[in-house]
């Protein structure tokens, strides 16, 4: 299913909400065109792409979950929140891969939450960071799952309960661009890289 199939945000208007999918879908999503919305956004896929800019414009969170395994989202966008508090979450059940950008401007806060994992198998996961983000006082998180669905709450936000573990010859985190949280919190967890880089690999 593609976002660009659909005309939204008609005759100056804009959205209140915005779903694609639903928690137990099989299929493909891209958001591959741009999208605006006055509150939550969510994507649900075995495979999620975001190739179309994502602004958030009020309060409220952006979720997109993928859970075919592997490198499952992928999300090389700008996601951006104008106004308002919320968390971006991007969770997978394989690898996370972020090489967009993450901005929140003027009184908006945006926490981020890069999770890989999810279902904890230690099989086919990992994250890789290679986009700046800058969150205007929101924290950043960065880690997976040590079961399935496993998660704790950190900071008042809910997050994975163990590293980020690298799928086959893969590292088990790439951190290769900038984080700006102007007084926000970072947590970067990283464990083995199963034939990659162990820990955290930067450049």
């Amino acid at each position: 299913t593609y976002l660009s199939w659909f005309e939204l945000n008609q005759n100056n208007h804009t959205i209140s909400s915005f779903r694609l999918g639903k928690s137990n879908n099989t299929s493909n999503v891209y958001l591959n065109s741009s999208l605006t919305t006055a509150g939550p956004i969510s994507a649900y896929g075995a495979y999620v792409g975001v190739s179309g800019n994502i602004t958030s414009t009020a309060n409220d969170d952006i979720f997109i979950k993928g859970t075919g395994g592997w490198n499952d989202v992928e999300v090389s966008s700008a996601i951006t929140k104008t106004a308002g508090t919320g968390t971006l979450t991007i969770q997978s059940n394989g690898r996370a891969n972020f090489s967009g950008a993450v901005t929140a401007t003027g009184s908006a806060l945006l926490n981020v939450v890069l999770w890989s994992d999810y279902d904890g198998d230690n099989g086919d996961g990992g994250a890789t960071f290679s986009g700046p983000v800058s969150t205007n006082g929101g924290h950043v998180w960065m880690g997976g799952s040590n079961s399935n669905g496993g998660s704790y709450t950190w900071n008042g936000l809910t997050v994975g309960d163990g590293p980020s573990v690298g799928g086959s010859n893969a590292n088990a985190l790439d951190f290769f661009n900038s984080v700006t949280t102007n007084g926000g919190d970072v947590f970067v967890w990283a464990g083995n890289g199963n034939g990659g880089t162990n820990g955290i690999a930067s450049n």
